[in-house]
Protein backbone atom coordinates (compact mmCIF):
# COMPACT_ATOMS: atom_id res chain seq x y z
CA UNK A 1 0.00 0.00 0.00
CA UNK A 2 2.80 2.43 0.83
CA UNK A 3 4.86 1.78 -2.27
CA UNK A 4 4.58 -0.26 -5.41
CA UNK A 5 7.05 -2.88 -6.53
CA UNK A 6 10.23 -3.87 -4.78
CA UNK A 7 13.31 -1.99 -3.76
CA UNK A 8 16.80 -3.17 -2.93
CA UNK A 9 18.26 -3.38 0.53
CA UNK A 10 21.98 -3.06 1.27
CA UNK A 11 23.71 -6.16 -0.05
CA UNK A 12 21.41 -6.46 -3.05
CA UNK A 13 18.51 -8.16 -1.25
CA UNK A 14 15.05 -7.30 -2.52
CA UNK A 15 12.59 -5.71 -0.13
CA UNK A 16 9.03 -6.75 -0.77
CA UNK A 17 5.85 -4.84 0.10
CA UNK A 18 4.90 -7.60 2.54
CA UNK A 19 8.07 -6.93 4.54
CA UNK A 20 7.13 -3.26 4.89
CA UNK A 21 3.52 -4.07 5.70
CA UNK A 22 4.68 -6.56 8.32
CA UNK A 23 6.98 -3.98 9.86
CA UNK A 24 4.18 -1.42 9.95
CA UNK A 25 1.88 -3.99 11.57
CA UNK A 26 4.54 -4.66 14.21
CA UNK A 27 4.87 -0.94 14.94
CA UNK A 28 1.11 -0.54 15.20
CA UNK A 29 0.95 -3.52 17.56
CA UNK A 30 3.65 -1.92 19.70
CA UNK A 31 1.71 1.33 19.78
CA UNK A 32 -1.45 -0.50 20.87
CA UNK A 33 0.50 -2.41 23.52
CA UNK A 34 1.91 0.85 24.90
CA UNK A 35 -1.53 2.50 24.99
CA UNK A 36 -3.32 -0.43 26.65
CA UNK A 37 -0.34 -1.21 28.89
CA UNK A 38 -0.22 2.37 30.10
CA UNK A 39 -3.97 2.27 30.84
CA UNK A 40 -3.45 -0.88 32.91
CA UNK A 41 -0.51 0.71 34.72
CA UNK A 42 -2.66 3.79 35.37
CA UNK A 43 -5.35 1.62 36.99
CA UNK A 44 -2.75 -0.16 39.15
CA UNK A 45 -1.32 3.21 40.23
CA UNK A 46 -4.78 4.52 40.99
CA UNK A 47 -5.55 1.41 43.05
CA UNK A 48 -2.36 1.79 45.11
CA UNK A 49 -2.99 5.50 45.67
CA UNK A 50 -6.62 5.08 46.70
CA UNK A 51 -5.86 2.10 48.96
CA UNK A 52 -3.11 4.05 50.70
CA UNK A 53 -5.55 6.90 51.34
CA UNK A 54 -8.34 4.61 52.58
CA UNK A 55 -6.23 2.41 54.83
CA UNK A 56 -3.67 4.63 56.59
CA UNK A 57 -4.79 3.67 60.09
CA UNK A 58 -4.14 5.73 63.21
CA UNK A 59 -0.37 5.58 62.73
CA UNK A 60 -0.39 8.43 60.25
CA UNK A 61 1.07 11.57 61.81
CA UNK A 62 2.93 14.63 60.70
CA UNK A 63 6.35 15.05 62.24
CA UNK A 64 7.39 12.91 65.17
CA UNK A 65 4.58 10.87 66.77
CA UNK A 66 3.77 11.80 70.36
CA UNK A 67 2.16 8.41 71.10
CA UNK A 68 3.26 4.88 70.39
CA UNK A 69 2.40 3.88 66.84
CA UNK A 70 2.00 0.47 65.26
CA UNK A 71 4.13 -0.67 62.37
CA UNK A 72 1.55 -1.69 59.75
CA UNK A 73 2.19 -4.97 57.96
CA UNK A 74 -1.31 -5.90 56.80
CA UNK A 75 -3.45 -4.94 53.82
CA UNK A 76 -1.70 -2.94 51.13
CA UNK A 77 1.26 -2.47 53.47
CA UNK A 78 2.22 -6.15 52.98
CA UNK A 79 3.40 -5.15 49.50
CA UNK A 80 5.07 -1.84 50.37
CA UNK A 81 5.47 0.43 53.36
CA UNK A 82 4.92 3.38 51.01
CA UNK A 83 2.08 2.34 48.68
CA UNK A 84 1.35 5.95 47.75
CA UNK A 85 4.84 6.27 46.26
CA UNK A 86 4.26 3.12 44.20
CA UNK A 87 0.94 4.56 43.06
CA UNK A 88 2.44 7.90 42.09
CA UNK A 89 5.31 6.23 40.22
CA UNK A 90 2.86 3.98 38.33
CA UNK A 91 0.74 6.99 37.39
CA UNK A 92 3.84 8.86 36.20
CA UNK A 93 5.13 5.89 34.21
CA UNK A 94 1.68 5.39 32.65
CA UNK A 95 1.58 9.00 31.48
CA UNK A 96 5.09 8.68 30.06
CA UNK A 97 4.19 5.56 28.08
CA UNK A 98 0.83 6.87 26.93
CA UNK A 99 2.02 10.19 25.56
CA UNK A 100 5.58 9.29 24.47
CA UNK A 101 6.27 13.01 24.69
CA UNK A 102 9.89 13.91 25.47
CA UNK A 103 8.85 16.69 27.87
CA UNK A 104 6.54 14.37 29.81
CA UNK A 105 9.23 11.67 29.88
CA UNK A 106 11.91 14.05 31.19
CA UNK A 107 9.61 15.52 33.83
CA UNK A 108 8.42 12.03 34.77
CA UNK A 109 11.95 10.71 35.23
CA UNK A 110 12.81 13.79 37.26
CA UNK A 111 9.78 13.36 39.54
CA UNK A 112 10.47 9.65 40.01
CA UNK A 113 14.07 10.43 41.03
CA UNK A 114 12.88 13.10 43.48
CA UNK A 115 10.33 10.72 45.08
CA UNK A 116 12.94 8.03 45.64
Amino acid sequence: MFFQGTSTLPGGAKKSPTFTAGLLMTISHLALFLKYGSCGLFLIGLLFTVMSLINPGKSTTLGLPSKNTVFKTNGIYKISQNPMYIGFNCLTLASMLYTLNITVILLGVYSMIIII
